[in-house]
């Protein structure tokens, strides 16, 4: 019985001790990205033959050539979009301070669909930039193609149109 009051006062002890004010990092890096032609059709849809059957994106700064980076389809409604979370290598590109850092990933993105019985795949390369501090990890700015689509504004998920 004294073992087991002895364990209650030392956990009671031992969280007690524990910081209720520890600072959290928030992290805002999930992308949806939106694939459409110039009319605003949903080119991801897998119902309509005439739009991509498949995606592929490849990390153009893994150690080696070809590491796939993961892509999810998901669907808000009817609209189809990709979900990229992580997984691409981030490459530390500026260290403002020790408190500030800029980060960089790089992407191909390969679009494939038949066309006349033929695959017929186009690629793009997507960039992405983040900035870390203590409190904050977060997606600032996404380019394709070295055009950047959106830049700046915190909120997750970050949202993007691709226009094909």
């Amino acid at each position: 019985m004294k073992k087991i009051l002895i364990l209650i006062i030392l956990g009671v002890a031992v969280s007690s001790c524990r910081k209720e004010n520890v600072p959290s990092q928030k992290i805002e890096q999930v992308l949806n990205i939106y694939v459409k032609n110039s009319t605003g059709k949903d080119l991801l849809n897998p119902k309509d033959s005439t739009n991509y059957i498949s995606v592929s994106a490849v990390d153009l700064n893994a150690d080696i050539d070809g590491v796939q980076v993961p892509l999810n389809i998901m669907q808000n409604d009817s609209i189809y979009f990709l979900q990229y979370i992580a997984g691409a290598r981030r490459i530390l590109k500026d260290s403002l301070s020790k408190d500030e850092k800029t980060y960089s990933s790089d992407i191909v993105l390969s679009f494939n669909k038949n066309v006349n019985q033929q695959l017929v795949s186009t690629t793009d390369t997507l960039g992405l930039e983040y900035f870390w501090s203590p409190s904050m990890f977060r997606l600032s700015d996404v380019k394709l193609n070295n055009v950047s689509l959106k830049k700046g504004k915190s909120g997750n998920p970050t949202e993007v149109v691709i226009v094909k």
